[in-house]
């Protein structure tokens, strides 16, 4: 992986992924580029402002998107960063067990980057067309709760969870060092 992008190829083809910095955060991830942004009328119509999420992005051909958001959030002082996001992790996995129709859990995922747990979380949900395939994450980075789905159809879920996952898994901390340098 480069600073630039890089390409995952799975059994429908290859995906190139480009690194995208969050709104607000320190952080970066690369993202497919067949994601595109949302229109602001398409914005207006899903999210009212106040709760827009910093990122949206969706693609019609592969039924897919991506949204993610962060949040200010304090960390008691007698929790480690990795028990607050075991903690804002089972809060969110339970909400999400309650609000989506036909949540069907396939499993739970957690890795450390750069000294951060990053958790994973792999579920069916329904839409009024299709099955979904998704993956909620959760990271905690600068007291800021960094969260976020990727979302596609149900049958193209093997191909697009590596790309997904290979997304999670490019997640970086921007350093101030590395601000103030620039």
């Amino acid at each position: 992986m480069d600073a630039a992008g890089y390409t995952v190829t799975t059994a429908k083809g290859k995906f190139v992924l480009n690194r995208e910095e969050l709104p607000n955060t320190s952080v970066s991830i690369f993202l497919p580029d067949f994601l595109e942004d949302l229109s602001e009328d398409e914005l207006n119509q899903k999210f009212p402002i106040s709760k827009r999420p910093a990122i949206v992005k969706s693609n019609t051909e592969y039924k897919a998107a991506f949204i993610v958001g962060a949040t200010d959030v304090e960390v008691p002082e007698d929790l480690s960063e990795e028990q607050a996001v075991q903690e804002l992790f089972a809060t969110q996995q339970k909400t999400i067990s309650r609000l989506v129709p036909g949540y069907q859990e396939y499993g739970v995922q957690s890795k450390k980057i750069e000294d951060h747990t990053i958790i994973c979380l792999e579920y069916m949900s329904h839409s009024v067309e299709d099955d979904l395939y998704n993956i909620f994450f959760l990271l905690v980075h600068e007291g800021k709760m960094i969260y976020g789905t990727f979302s596609n159809l149900l049958e193209e879920a093997r191909e697009m969870s590596l790309v997904f996952l290979a997304c999670l898994n490019s997640v970086q901390f921007i350093s101030d060092d590395i601000n103030e340098s620039q």
